[in-house]
């Protein structure tokens, strides 16, 4: 049976040795000042300290410092239901809130007026700082911007149109297109389609044509395909995969290979070969991005290319931490892994 710690404090340390919570406190923190202490109790508060596994509270050593012990999370979730991208964010952020003793003040928005309304003057007395989460807003960067330079640290997690001088911590798009097309092009396609969710500054796009350039394999345009809708949620759809495949088909595009965008979409993808008695993956190998639960839910068992939401959290958190106590933090754009299964074996 797992044994519950017991949460030892200061002034059980104090009563047991018969001195004063102050004095305890002091030892402890190697904060003294003027306080003067026999070396042989500093040692005796120091050993028991030990012997009782003692545990600052962070919580309350920020307050004394005059912050607030609380992170803020203004967040518009991305990836399609089920993705869980949100969930495995949010246990990064919370393990590595928990290691530094922080509690989390979180907030949901879909427009730039739910941002508005939750960033007013309140938010300075609520947080020690912000992360701004999601689908990106260009039209809310000036008021990011403007709580920044008021004095508040922010970063951001957003996969496109970052903030000017504003930290931007999310994964790394371009090596999510270029890996995705290596492991195809390893797996031996030589013609594989790409299916494009952006008219412009398409990160995953640019790493899928690296990736053919430095195979030497030439460039057709007919294996770029885009969406008929352009609308975010239905770009990363599964019926948005089969659209995509259906015209590769109709349009008698010679392919073998297929990136989606999103398992979801990958998934469309296979499920509308097969239904054409199209074989994946002896004629055409399949490969999404996110690494989604879809991914072994699926009949066939999909590979995909992690999103390292998990390792996002965590980062954001260390870094936003590191900005409260004063060094400012760089932007990180983290590396994803490939996760191979029946789709492209």
């Amino acid at each position: 049976m797992h044994k519950t710690r017991k949460t030892v404090k200061i002034k059980d340390i104090a009563a047991e040795l018969g001195v004063s919570n102050s004095l305890v406190s002091k030892v402890i923190s190697g904060n003294l000042g003027t306080t003067k202490v026999r070396p042989e109790l500093q040692e005796k508060i120091l050993k028991r300290a030990k012997e009782l596994d003692f545990r600052p509270n962070p919580l309350s050593s920020a307050l004394k410092r005059g912050r607030f012990g609380a992170i803020g999370l203004l967040i518009h979730p991305i990836g399609v239901p089920g993705s869980e991208l949100f969930d495995n964010l949010l246990k990064g952020i919370t393990k590595e809130l928990n290691n530094h003793g922080l509690r989390l003040w979180l907030q949901f928005f879909e427009d730039d007026q739910g941002f508005f309304d939750f960033c007013n003057q309140e938010i300075h007395r609520s947080v020690d700082g912000l992360i701004v989460a999601g689908v990106p807003h260009p039209t809310i960067h000036s008021l990011i911007e403007s709580l920044n330079k008021d004095g508040l640290p922010i970063i951001t997690s957003m996969r496109r149109h970052t903030v000017p001088n504003i930290a931007n911590i999310t994964y790394n798009d371009y090596l999510q297109g270029k890996v995705a097309t290596q492991h195809l092009i390893e797996k031996g396609c030589q013609r594989p389609a790409f299916f494009t969710v952006f008219e412009a500054e398409d990160e995953r796009k640019q790493g899928y044509l690296d990736a053919l350039s430095e195979a030497e394999i030439p460039f057709d345009e007919s294996l770029i395909i885009a969406p008929t809708k352009n609308h975010y949620s239905h770009n990363f759809s599964f019926m948005a995969g089969r659209q995509m495949t259906e015209a590769l088909i109709n349009c008698n595009v010679h392919f073998d290979g297929i990136v989606g965008q999103s398992d979801m979409q990958a998934i469309g993808a296979m499920n509308t070969l097969r239904e054409r008695g199209i074989d994946v993956p002896s004629q055409v190998r399949v490969i999404g991005v996110d690494d989604s639960p879809f991914c072994t839910a699926s009949t066939l068992p999909l590979s995909s290319v992690t999103a390292e939401m998990t390792t996002i959290g965590h980062e954001l958190i260390k870094r936003l931490v590191a900005y409260i106590d004063g060094d400012k933090p760089e932007s990180l754009a983290v590396p994803p892994q490939v996760i191979e299964r029946e789709s492209t074996r």
